[in-house]
């Protein structure tokens, strides 16, 4: 610790989303709107931005990064996968053995 004040940069908070439900390709969240309500003013602000990494959104940001857009194809091969199968037990090391294929696969490409 200093008395001279020095510059930092400023923070951004990411969030890759990939759940099933649909989001929009970004949007803002604020850490206050979870606070219990009513209680003294806060002191902390925080704004997330949430970026859904799901194939098909965000475009220029799967452009940009391949390994992002491998890893959303991936995800959603499990889940295609996953679906093809009413037995979860049953399903799931087919689910392991498609995976692993299609991880060879992007790895060999």
């Amino acid at each position: 610790y200093g008395t001279k004040r020095i510059s930092i940069p400023q923070p951004r908070f990411l969030v890759f989303y990939n759940g099933k439900q649909k989001m929009p390709d970004r949007m803002t969240v604020k850490l206050s709107e979870l606070y219990h309500k009513g209680e003294a003013p806060f002191e902390l602000e925080l704004e997330a931005t949430i970026l859904n990494i799901n194939v098909g959104c965000n475009r220029e940001l799967m452009d940009a990064c391949k390994t992002l857009a491998d890893y959303a194809r991936y995800t959603q091969r499990v889940r295609d996968y996953a679906e093809d199968f009413s037995d979860l037990q049953r399903g799931s090391g087919s689910v392991w053995n498609r995976s692993l294929i299609l991880l060879s696969e992007i790895i060999l490409s």
